[in-house]
């Protein structure tokens, strides 16, 4: 018997957003459309605890605006968030990197953390 691997189309229609050096300001409407959220990389290459925010809103005020989502990743951890079934992100999906969790925080953090949002149009 013959092992074969054969590349498959995505069902998914999946896109994978990149931010490099994720920080206070915030990442707008990064697919530009109603996405389902999969997964969630964060890889932080800072001492301390940071957290990602995710929000419905197309652009919103950091520090104001409730986020939808808080992930948090303590310092020099790479740690991975999947959603196998994904979560809704209607109008948009909009993200920031903060030292302090909940809805007040707006601290930059230090360091470069990197953050991947693997997510697929919603049908």
């Amino acid at each position: 018997m013959a092992l074969t691997v054969t590349g498959q189309s995505n069902p998914t229609d999946t896109k994978l957003a990149v931010q490099d050096d994720a920080g206070a300001d915030a990442d707008n409407n990064i697919f530009g459309e109603d996405v389902s959220v999969r997964m969630v990389e964060i890889d932080n290459g800072g001492s301390s605890t940071v957290y990602v925010k995710l929000y419905t809103h197309a652009s919103p005020t950091i520090g104001t605006t409730v986020p939808n989502m808080v992930l948090m990743c303590p310092g020099s951890v790479k740690r991975s968030y999947a959603f196998p079934e994904g979560i809704a992100f209607a109008p948009a999906v909009s993200m920031a990197c903060l030292t302090e969790g909940g809805t007040a925080g707006t601290g930059a953090p230090g360091g470069t953390q990197k953050v991947y949002v693997l997510a697929s149009p919603i049908p």
